[in-house]
C-alpha cells in the first residue's frame, strides 16, 4: 500500500523539484484506496521520510498542503504499526 500511494505521489510531482500538491482524495482514486487509508499512507511516508511536508500542512480553504517526494536518504523500514493497521 505504501509503495502505491508513494508512486501516486511521485506521478503527480514535478520532475526537477519533486514537489507535489494532489488532494487526498486524488491518490485515493487513482489508488483505489480510502481517504483514510492514504492519509495512514501519508503519515507512514513522512515518517519514513519519503514524502516532506513543504508548505501548508493543515491545508485549509484555497490552500492545498504541498509535499515533496524524496527518493533518497529515506528509510524504507515501516514504521511500526500502532494502530492494528499494517503499513505496508
Amino acid at each position: 500500500m505504501l509503495k502505491l500511494v508513494l508512486l501516486a505521489y511521485a506521478d503527480h510531482a514535478n520532475t526537477d523539484t519533486g514537489v507535489c500538491w494532489p488532494t487526498k482524495l486524488t491518490i485515493a482514486l487513482k489508488t483505489g484506496l480510502s481517504e483514510r487509508a492514504v492519509q495512514r499512507a501519508v503519515k507512514d511516508l513522512i515518517d519514513m521520510g519519503f514524502l516532506r511536508v513543504k508548505a501548508y500542512p493543515r491545508g485549509g480553504r484555497g490552500r492545498a498542503t504541498e509535499y515533496v517526494v524524496v527518493i533518497e536518504g529515506a528509510d524504507p523500514t515501516p514504521p511500526p504499526s500502532t494502530n492494528g493497521h499494517n503499513a505496508t
